[in-house]
């Protein structure tokens, strides 16, 4: 059984960005500072396939820490969950950022690099 490393503010994690990184997307810091709820419910709608849920809006935390171990299932990102727990409960306008930039990257059900297949040849006639 492998044991997923210490949360880190400065490690990535599997992340395209790190937690503190939040600078490198400003849009989606702005409106998880100043709307965490309404983030929440928009990646949790876009890793449902819809546009937004309104039931994560309830209690942000709770719903920003479900959001992110969700991708981080998805894409097999090492965080533990004590790590996880921290980022959504201390910080949640980082978590949430570092989740809704990395599903603006990946978005859900598309192969990332390391995971997609390779491509096959072409028949011969």
């Amino acid at each position: 059984m492998s044991q997923n490393p210490p949360f880190d503010f400065f490690s990535r994690n599997g992340y395209d960005q790190g937690f503190c990184e939040w600078f490198k997307d400003p849009v989606y810091c702005l409106a998880s500072c100043f709307c965490p709820c309404l983030m929440v419910g928009k990646v949790k709608g876009e890793l449902d396939g819809g546009s937004f849920d309104v039931l994560s809006c309830l209690c942000a935390p709770i719903g920003a820490y479900r959001n992110r171990r969700r991708i981080q299932d998805m894409y097999n990102h090492h965080e533990s969950e004590d790590g996880t727990m921290c980022a959504a409960a201390l910080c949640l306008c980082c978590a949430v950022t570092q989740d809704a930039h990395e599903l603006s990257v990946r978005k859900p059900g598309k192969a990332t690099s390391e995971e997609a297949p390779a491509a096959e040849p072409a028949p011969q006639a």
